[in-house]
């Protein structure tokens, strides 16, 4: 196996995401919107679901859908659109 090959671990990640969703101090039972579903992204999603957060993923891709809800999301939209008919979110 060579070394692109090799999962990653630790990083930027872990970090990035906790203060990212720190930074907007979000109270529980906030709903908040986590854009995207990469690296970034599907740590918010378990970071905002551990903390008591209504969590809303959003991706438009389709594959991700179940990936977001098995992460913690409440619910998953496609864009802001969706997100509005879906009652919006107190932080993104």
């Amino acid at each position: 196996m060579g070394r692109s090959d090799r999962p990653r671990r630790g990083g930027a990640g872990p970090s990035a995401a906790w203060s990212i969703l720190r930074g907007g101090e979000p109270q529980p039972h906030e709903r908040v919107a986590v854009l995207g579903i990469g690296e970034v992204g599907h740590l918010a999603v378990r970071f905002a679901h551990a903390c008591g957060l209504e969590t809303i993923a959003m991706t438009i891709s389709p594959d991700k859908h179940d990936v977001a809800r098995r992460l913690g999301a409440d619910e998953v939209v496609a864009n802001g659109a969706e997100l509005r008919a879906a009652g919006g979110a107190d932080g993104i």
